[in-house]
């Protein structure tokens, strides 16, 4: 009977996890996370949302693509306790103001699956939001 031995290195994880968060903590940032398929990015982005709670960020994490930007507001609005309003932008505008200043971080994991209209419609929150 042969004996077998396992290696696992976390160090490639760390790094990328310590490098997204020092990306993230500053203004206006946009961070692109790409690789190859079943290399462990969702994992790497539910790390990461739950390390940034933890750094007092508040976090919404998109585990799939939002199909409208109707029901990217709509979940938005779900996940941000925030009333229906036609004027959505607006109440992006006012929300570190009553969460208390917690930065607001956004994580669109299978982002590459995401409709041109739905990219827009993020870009412009951004730009609303910062």
């Amino acid at each position: 009977m042969s004996k077998s031995s396992f290696y696992y290195s976390d160090t490639p994880y760390v790094q990328a996890l310590q490098g997204l968060y020092r990306a993230l903590s500053t203004p206006d940032a946009l961070v692109k996370l790409i690789g190859a398929p079943q290399t462990g990015k969702s994992t790497l982005c539910e790390k990461l949302m739950l390390y940034m709670q933890h750094k007092d960020f508040r976090v919404v994490y998109f585990r799939y693509a939002i199909e409208s930007p109707d029901l990217l507001r709509a979940m938005l609005a779900r996940e941000l306790d925030l009333p229906n309003s036609t004027n959505f932008a607006r109440m992006l505008e006012d929300i570190p103001i009553s969460n208390d200043g917690k930065p607001l971080i956004l994580i669109f994991d299978e982002a590459h699956l995401l409709t041109d209209t739905t990219l827009l419609e993020i870009f412009r929150m951004v730009e609303v939001q910062w």
